[in-house]
């Protein structure tokens, strides 16, 4: 019923990996163990996020560090290619 009413917070979330058959074994155990993490800490993490019903989207709460975060991304196609 709440999902039906536009509640999506309680439906099940996936998540999909593929490993590239040039990635290290350090690399795809530092994902595994950060969705691992993930699964075993995320009723303590909830609290940190908002969830914004009309795009079905988690976002998290300071502000400052998503803005950081936004300049960093941003940063990256600024450069000029050489």
């Amino acid at each position: 019923d709440n999902i039906n009413s536009g509640d999506l917070t309680l439906k099940p979330g996936w998540v999909r990996m593929s490993l590239h058959p040039t990635m290290k074994n350090e690399e795809a155990s530092f994902i595994i163990n950060a969705i691992e993490e993930l699964a075993k800490n995320h009723i303590n993490w909830a609290p940190d996020y908002k969830y914004n019903a009309e795009t079905n989207e988690f976002k998290y709460i300071n502000d400052d560090f998503s803005s950081l975060n936004t300049k960093r991304v941003n940063s990256w196609f600024d450069k000029e290619l050489k």
